[in-house]
């Protein structure tokens, strides 16, 4: 390299180093620009209003929120779309922008001469008073992702959905829900009129009310409805979608054959609102009116089937619907008699009792067998209708007056599910199946033959063995009565047991403690059968839940038996009544 290749190399590293720091120097003076936000003051809970006005296409949208909804004012009176709204009220409440460069922004003054759109944002104040906010929509960016907008004098960069959001079509803020209604408060659903096929037509009455926990049929007859089924036909209902918007003005319904409809769906709420919408198919497409509305709509014939869901697809096939545990009481009505079940739910134990045919009071509870209760319980909650009868034969072809009144019911949440048991019949196809109409219907039922045995239930059958089974963490204190001596115990916090009035340990006790607290029988008597009992010792044991008392003793043949809530039972523990004397009269000494 030569000396003059040289020189110039050098000066023109000398002359960049030159520029760099001079660049470097008017940065640092320049002031820094940082993203902020479009709107600082904007309070969404103060958002009343919003006005479009896209210049270049020459769209001009108003919305309003009246309360939680918003709703289009002008060009139309309409409810606005969810999903349009949200498009638009995310980025005000979101929107950073970044600011233009002061030498920039001068440049682009021409571009909003006029802007390609404007949206006016209005508050209402708390005191009133309105507070509108303009944002100024121009130029694309280079990059095609953001826009050049102006706001309070100001220009700044910032995403494009904002945009996006704005420039729409009028029917693109339009609600296309055709029923504006919260699927979870509709209690009504009616439906009337015909759908004509190609050959035949199939009326289409159907009205169904939401009654509690249930929905109750009314047409096309009476009978309970499923909860799942029809609560989802509500939600569909409620979310039909509109295909299109043919008309929005007052005038001759005959060229979209609703002059007189084909048919209609009417939907209310909890609140008594109403709304209902009338259709019908004209030349092969069906058109759709809000009854009290002008506006005629188009649905896909997607959409359309949902409106033609049969009858019979929404009956309920659940025999019940209640939570196990919070069960109150099961009565049973078999061929002996009724029983009845009762839940005592702070310690998940059940009671039976009963009353014979023609006998007016019922016999002392005693406690019932859980696993006994576990299985009529589940077979309740598990089995399923077969099929209802619907060919249009009256309920008393099946259960004529005369008939039993076996059956089952269930007390729960203050309401009662069930009905009654008629004959054990069998089908064309074989198989065996019992006859069941659940109160309040009017369709009678196919039930699997297995709910049959509840007819034939006896006390007996439900009764359990164990008398007593407690939980000794949960017990304060044991009395033993007999020949007018009483001995008393009290369950210290060590959990051992001592003498009430003396701080010793009653060891006497332990080897009959596991027989006392789980005292179990091997039959159950009935009244007839029981006798005397020889020198009888009352057991009485405290838990946090109440006494728990039993009668023990020996009958004249020397068998032990044991009488608790006035019922005999003969124990599986025999030397139980000797080892509770020795006990008592160790005192008595």
């Amino acid at each position: 390299m030569n000396k003059i290749t040289t020189l110039v190399l050098l000066a023109l590293v000398v002359g960049l180093g030159f520029l760099a720091k001079a660049k470097l120097a008017s940065e640092a003076a320049a002031p820094q620009l940082v993203p902020e936000p479009l709107f600082p003051h904007l309070e969404m809970r103060r958002l009343t209003g919003l006005f479009i006005d896209d210049v270049e296409r020459s769209v001009h949208v108003k919305l309003v929120r009246e309360g939680r909804a918003w709703k289009l004012t002008d060009p139309l009176e309409y409810p606005a779309a969810t999903e349009s709204m949200r498009l638009i009220l995310d980025p005000l409440a979101r929107a950073v922008a970044m600011p233009v460069p002061a030498a920039e922004a001068e440049s682009l003054a021409a571009d909003f001469d006029p802007p390609r759109a404007i949206l006016d944002v209005i508050e209402t104040m708390e005191d009133g008073e309105e507070r509108r906010t303009r944002l100024e929509l121009g130029p694309l960016d280079i990059d095609g992702m953001s826009v050049n907008v102006r706001i309070r004098d100001r220009y700044f960069r910032t995403l494009r959905n904002l945009d996006t959001a704005v420039k729409r079509e009028v029917n693109d803020f339009r609600s296309k829900k055709l029923f504006e209604m919260d699927p979870a408060e509709i209690v009504e659903i009616h439906r009337a009129g015909y759908h004509f096929g190609a050959q035949t037509s199939k009326p289409l009455v159907f009205d169904a009310y939401r009654r509690g926990t249930a929905w109750q049929i009314e047409r096309p007859w009476r009978a309970q409805g499923d909860l799942d089924t029809l609560g989802v036909w509500a939600a569909v209902l409620s979310n039909l979608s509109v295909r299109s918007f043919v008309r929005d003005h007052e005038g001759p319904l005959t060229e979209f054959g609703l002059e007189e409809p084909q048919a209609s769906i009417e939907l209310m709420d909890r609140h008594g609102d109403v709304q209902k919408v009338v259709f019908s198919n004209h030349r092969g497409t069906w058109f759709f009116k809000i009854d009290t509305e002008p506006n005629v709509y188009e649905l896909e014939a997607v959409e359309v089937n949902k409106c033609f869901a049969a009858a019979p697809d929404f009956l309920d096939h659940n025999f019940t619907r209640a939570f196990r545990g919070e069960i109150d009481e099961v009565l049973l009505a078999t061929d002996s008699g009724e029983l009845r079940l009762t839940q005592n739910k702070l310690e998940n134990t059940w009671t039976v009792a009963e009353k014979p045919w023609g006998e007016d009071v019922w016999s002392v509870d005693v406690p019932a067998g859980q696993p006994k209760i576990d299985d009529l319980l589940a077979m309740l909650e598990q089995e399923r209708i077969a099929h209802y009868q619907l060919d249009g034969s009256e309920v008393s072809e099946h259960f004529p007056s005369d008939a039993s009144k076996r059956g089952f019911w269930l007390t729960y949440r203050g309401e009662v599910q069930g009905g009654r048991l008629g004959a054990l019949v069998t089908t064309e196809a074989g198989s065996a199946v019992v006859k069941y109409l659940r109160d309040g219907d009017q369709l009678v039922a196919f039930a699997p033959a297995a709910l049959d045995a509840i007819a034939h239930l006896e006390l007996g059958d439900l009764m359990s063995f164990d008398l007593f089974r407690l939980d000794e963490t949960q017990l304060s204190r044991l009395v033993l009565r007999a020949g007018g001596v009483q001995r008393e115990f009290t369950r210290a916090q060590q959990g051992t047991w001592k003498y009430t009035d003396v701080d010793a340990a009653a060891t006497e006790l332990y080897p009959v403690l596991d027989s006392l607290f789980f005292l179990r029988a091997t039959e159950h008597l009935e009244a007839a059968e029981a006798t005397e009992l020889v020198e009888p010792v009352t057991v009485e044991i405290t838990s946090a839940a109440g006494p728990h008392i039993a009668r023990i003793g020996k009958t004249a043949a020397g068998r032990v038996e044991a009488e608790v809530l006035g019922a005999r039972s003969v124990l599986e523990n025999q030397e139980l009544h000797g080892k509770l004397l020795e006990i008592v009269r160790k005192k008595g000494d």
